[in-house]
């Protein structure tokens, strides 16, 4: 025996003390015999063996042992294991001694050990301070916690009975599960085991266990097991009461919503914003029915079972929405826990808010405001257009009845006058009179694009050849290389089009000096359509000298070019000749799109 004064033996009834010399402190706090017959101290200062009548502290213990050595055992292969509060776990065999580590891949040191069991398969159990049990097992470490299936997470100390049981002592009482389900669950084969709790018959509370002490629990040779409690020695028959049990009957009496009585079955459905939820149940044992023990879980809300030890009453606040399944396990001495009872099903609604439809019913809505929105601002923009649309008729209305009329008359009386005039007047005078045709034309052309309509708008391809054929005269030939456009152009488009035509043929005309003027008209693979107007004339230098003298022919077709998003390229050479070209991308644009090209345009 191990006291804070020392050690002694019992013999014949008679207490004997044992010499304390070669102890590290007088203060035992673990002993133990190995396979061997020697008998092993922890104290608070390390350990030390008895051997022939005194203590002897190894060589190794005394360098490296110095914290309380709370637990010892020994392995299958006669390593003695020491635990040190605090610290690590010690290995000693053949004078040797070494860390205790987890042969797993990445496995770590052991720590926080303050009990220790060899039983006799050779394995080692080992528990924590409220961290679960662990198992050494051929040097690989295993581990089990409260989630697994274990009664407390907290070990003070073990025992092993005949049938296979290994108890656990620890702060809520003992317990026992069997150990070929522990080693079942370590090698994968099951994920679950079940702990039997037990408290002594007649005792309205768990009885604690003794921590700090080793061996807390030991089988004696009768096959009693001995615990060390808070309130004394148990001694305990394992064997009393076996044989085979059915599950405990579980009842779930009734449920309370916030604070309305109701039966466990007929819950249902509850409407949301529900504060509290509690159950009430309870369970029949005629083995024990003081000492029966209880666990819950409401599925769909709970992670693990939570212990409710004695308590019969469940408690739930702020549930979420959601569908619920509560159920109850009881345990009883010398009964498997069991949640053998029909579970409480609910249903919580959840808010409006919280529905489905309701997040698709908010996204139409705003989709319907956007629309909405769209609408009314689309209607401001058309109302817009038509003001636009009905200045740009007024205005060709009056260019036909003031300047083109007068222009048509002017023209005519110069012709009359062209006809009493002597031969060489007459022709310099029919030369203006062409000039004054020619401007009449272009005239009629803008009057033409304002008043133009997709409705009444040629093809591209036939505008092009009538407005190009319009500008060429005497050797000027116009060779022309068209493809139709492969989509409706918008009129504001086409008449920008025409006009930079117009400008480049006519600046071929006047400037280059060549006989021939090239026009092609081309749909790209990407959809582009391009425009390209090319002569073989004198280039850039007459082209440089009109602009300076006041002519803005080119930068008028860059600024058209730009207004119907188009690419403008101009590219002289002197010379070899002149090209532009216009290339246009596809935009496959609404009629209302159309409408505002031609806003652009005017």
């Amino acid at each position: 025996m191990g006291s804070d004064k020392g050690g002694s033996t019992l013999q014949n009834g008679e207490p004997r003390s044992v010499p304390s010399q070669g102890l590290p402190s007088i203060h035992i706090r673990s002993l133990f015999l190995d396979a061997a017959g020697t008998v092993w101290a922890g104290t608070d200062k390390g350990a030390a063996k008895y051997e022939d009548g005194a203590f002897v502290e190894p060589r190794e213990f005394v360098r490296n042992v110095k914290g309380p050595v709370v637990a010892i055992a020994e392995t299958r292969d006669h390593r003695v294991l020491l635990a040190v509060e605090h610290g690590n776990v010690y290995a000693y065999s053949d004078g040797k001694l070494s860390i205790v580590q987890d042969q797993n891949e990445g496995g770590p040191l052991l720590t926080n050990i303050i009990s220790l069991h060899s039983d006799s398969d050779g394995y080692v159990w080992m528990g924590t301070n409220g961290v679960g049990l662990r198992l050494l097992r051929d040097r690989r470490v295993s581990r089990f916690f409260m989630r697994d299936g274990l009664f407390d997470n907290e070990i003070y100390g073990f025992a092993s009975d005949s049938r296979g049981r290994l108890w656990i002592t620890g702060s809520k009482g003992f317990y026992s599960v069997v150990k070929a389900d522990l080693l079942a669950f370590a090698d994968g084969k099951i994920s679950k085991f079940k702990s039997s709790p037990y408290v002594p018959m007649g005792v309205l509370r768990a009885i604690q266990g003794k921590r700090g002490v080793s061996p807390n629990a030991i089988a004696s040779r009768d096959g009693k097991l001995w615990f060390s409690t808070v309130g004394g020695l148990i001694a305990y028959d394992p064997n009393q009461g076996t044989g085979t049990h059915p599950p405990l009957p579980v009842l779930i009496e009734d449920a309370n919503v916030n604070g309305v009585r109701t039966q466990a079955g007929n819950i249902g459905k509850i409407g949301p914003g529900v504060e509290n939820v509690s159950f009430h149940y309870t369970g029949i044992s005629f083995l024990d029915p003081q000492n029966m023990m209880f666990r819950y879980i409401l599925e769909g809300y709970d992670r693990d079972w939570t212990n409710a030890g004695a308590r019969r009453e469940a408690f739930y606040t702020n549930l979420p929405a959601g569908h619920f399944r509560f159920r109850v396990a009881a345990c009883a001495p010398f009964v498997p826990c069991s949640d053998a009872g029909a579970p409480a099903e609910l249903e919580v609604i959840p808010h409006l808010y919280q529905r489905t439809w309701f997040i698709f019913l908010v996204a139409a809505v705003l989709l319907g405001l956007v629309f909405a929105v769209y609408r009314f601002r689309m209607s401001q923009i058309e109302t817009q257009f038509s003001l636009v649309v009905a200045e740009r008729t007024r205005i060709a209305r009056e260019l036909h009845d003031t300047l083109i009329q007068g222009f048509a008359g002017i023209t005519m009386q110069l012709q009359a006058l062209s006809e009493e005039l002597p031969s060489a007047e007459r022709e310099s005078l029919s030369d203006i009179i062409s000039d004054a045709g020619n401007c009449l034309r272009e005239t009629r052309q803008s009057v033409a694009g304002l008043r133009d309509e997709e409705q009444s708008s040629p093809g591209l391809k036939k505008a092009i050849v009538e407005a190009a054929g319009r500008i060429s005269h005497g050797n000027m030939r116009i060779q022309f290389d068209l493809e139709e456009s492969q989509y409706e152009l918008a009129p504001g488009t086409k008449y920008n089009l025409l006009l930079i035509l117009q400008e480049a043929v006519m600046n071929a005309v006047r400037h280059s000096g060549a006989d021939l003027v090239e026009v092609s008209l081309r749909n790209m693979d990407d959809g582009e359509l391009v425009l390209s107007v090319s002569d073989h004339g004198r280039g850039a230098d007459q082209l440089s000298a009109d602009d300076k003298q006041g002519h803005f022919g080119i930068i008028g077709m860059r600024e058209r070019a730009g207004d119907m998003g188009a690419e403008f390229k101009w590219n002289s050479i002197p010379g070899v000749g002149t090209t532009v070209r216009v290339q246009l991308p596809n935009k496959k644009s609404t009629p209302f799109l159309n409408k505002l090209s031609q806003v652009r345009t005017n």
